[in-house]
Formats: C-alpha cells, structure tokens, sequence
C-alpha cells in the first residue's frame, strides 16, 4: 500500500517537473529571439544577447539539472548556443 502511495507521489511530481522544464524551454528559446527584435538590431547586440542566454542557460542546467552527466549538459548548452547563432545569423540583414 505505501509503496503506491509513494509511486503515485512520484508520478506527480515528475509530471509537474516535466511542465516546468518544458515551460523554462520555450521561455529560454523565445526570450532571447524576442529581445533580439525589440532591441537594436545590430550585431552586438545580438551577439551579446546570445551569449548572455547561452551562460545563464547553462548555469541553470548546471544547477537545476541534477540527474544529468557533464556531457549532457555540454551537449544541451551546445544544441542552445547552435539555435541562437542560427537566429542570430539569419535576423541580421546584409550589410550590402
């Protein structure tokens, strides 16, 4: 009996972190490309907005993220840093 008490407590709560961690996503992708077109939109700024949400995402999985290894942290950071230089590169008009 207690051990399905327990599972279903468990159950919960995994599907609250899952919410959360989906919800942190979307707020981590959309945030950075929605400042990068209010902003000024020149290569500094979004240079410097992209690599402010790369360090704080990844101090937030470092922190957050207790069940993953080093190298999926490595490679989740990378995956981030990779879609915002994508966004940063294509938001940018041509210099000619």
């Amino acid at each position: 009996m207690f051990r399905e008490l327990n599972r279903e407590i468990r159950l919960e709560r995994e599907k609250e972190n899952a919410f959360w961690e989906r919800g942190f996503g979307g707020i981590a992708l959309m945030g950075p490309m929605l400042l990068l077109m209010v902003l000024r939109r020149d290569l500094n700024t979004s240079i410097i907005t992209a690599s402010v949400a790369t360090v704080l995402f990844a101090i937030f999985l470092a922190v957050t993220a207790r069940s993953l290894a080093g190298k999926d942290v490595l490679a989740a950071v990378a995956a981030y840093a990779a879609v915002l230089v994508v966004f940063v590169g294509t938001s940018m008009t041509p210099l000619s």
